[in-house]
């Protein structure tokens, strides 16, 4: 009786099988899960001004007047950024320092009013572009804001380093639906 092995037709099934786990063990390896697209209407597919501009549909005018309000909003934003990224800064160099608690609540103060500076900017910005809307236009902008301005915030956590450990916020949490305004 001859050995198994021996056999001309299972020994090349046997390298076939091997040969194909091997192949697909590779592309395993090799290939990154494709992410999904985001859906056509979503904020993430582009500039957030974008987003905004199709959704509300917004005319030529109403658009200009939005460009230009973008403008004058990163000229005043871009300095109030920095000045709270300092601060942050300082702040936690007060942990290479022996210091009391006036100085750690002064430093966190710094940050707060940094903080509701450009929280006061925003709101005005957005008040803005709502005063040129249409009233129907307005009622789709009080849908949309709560989208947008969790997309602006996924992006400025996403200006970090690239091989941060952070996670994206799940996917429920970005993509809440606001309550419709009170009458």
């Amino acid at each position: 009786m001859k050995n198994i092995f021996n056999n001309k037709w299972v020994s090349i099934f046997a390298l076939l099988l091997l040969l194909a786990n091997a192949v697909t063990l590779g592309l395993l390896w090799t290939r990154q899960a494709p992410h999904p697209p985001p859906p056509p209407g979503s904020p993430e597919n582009g500039r957030v001004a974008d987003f905004l501009i199709r959704e509300l549909g917004l005319n030529k005018e109403q658009e200009a007047k939005y460009e230009n309000l973008i403008q004058q909003h990163r000229q005043h934003l871009r300095p109030m950024m920095d000045s709270l990224q300092m601060a942050k800064e300082a702040f936690f160099k007060l942990l290479q320092e022996d210091n009391d608690t006036q100085k750690i609540e002064s430093a966190n103060n710094a940050i707060a009013k940094q903080d509701l500076q450009i929280n006061t900017l925003n709101f005005n910005h957005f008040k803005k572009l709502r005063a040129i809307c249409t009233p129907e236009q307005q009622m789709k902008l009080d849908k949309l804001l709560q989208k947008v301005l969790l997309r602006m915030g996924s992006q400025n956590r996403n200006n970090g380093p690239k091989d941060s450990n952070m996670p994206p916020p799940p996917e429920k949490e970005r993509f809440r639906e606001m309550p419709p305004p009170k009458p």
